[in-house]
């Protein structure tokens, strides 16, 4: 055999060498970021969660709120994370998105999260919104409608609400007030839980 052939063999060698650590390097890097995104990422949102009481509204009168009223009752409340969820009986997307958030306000009912879900249709009375309700087996909210739109701007200014006329609608506030999640349209249950955990939770 050749000098040359030697020289070769061992280059290949060499390259074959270098390949595997580098493909072992990638997958080693691989499996941390998929540890950490599926297993470590997920395991942090594992909380025990207080059980619910599954305590039910069905029967419940729905109360109006004027705007200034709704303030009073709702924000701030100290060591809570408050939620806000401003929805329409004529609004299919809350209609899909009912489960979800009903699902919420019964898995968190027995912990600090100030859960309000808020119905914002026009001229809206109480045995409109009773009628609209009775259609869901359980409900897991008070249900609570807006009584004048009289100061609703100012309300959602005030606490700095990115609201513009979406719906459905939801916010996480803090119990200083800010802001800390906002969006329109439906969310996956998981996602929310998730935002409700680390801010109840994590921080």
């Amino acid at each position: 055999m050749s000098w040359s052939v030697i020289v070769k063999k061992i280059q290949e060698n060499q390259y074959k060498s270098k390949m595997f650590f580098i493909i072992l390097a990638i997958a080693i890097v691989l499996a941390m970021i998929i540890w950490y995104f599926f297993v470590e990422r997920v395991a942090k949102y594992d909380i025990e969660i207080k059980p619910s009481n599954n305590i039910t509204f069905n029967s419940q009168i729905p109360q109006g709120f004027e705007p200034v009223d709704l303030y009073k009752e709702f924000y701030p409340q100290k060591n809570k994370l408050s939620l806000i969820y401003f929805y329409a009986t004529w609004c299919d997307a809350c209609r899909k998105n009912f489960e979800i958030i009903n699902e919420i306000a019964r898995e968190f009912q027995n912990t600090k999260l100030n859960f309000l879900a808020l119905a914002i249709d026009k001229d809206l009375d109480p045995d409109s919104l009773q009628k609209h309700l009775q259609q869901y087996d359980n409900l897991y909210f008070k249900p609570i409608y807006l009584k004048s739109r009289d100061g609703f701007g100012e309300f959602v200014h005030r606490n700095n609400i990115n609201y513009r006329g979406r719906i459905p609608y939801l916010a996480l506030i803090d119990s200083n007030g800010q802001l800390v999640v906002s969006f329109s349209g439906i969310k996956s249950r998981k996602y929310l839980r998730k935002k409700i955990i680390e801010n109840l939770y994590l921080k």
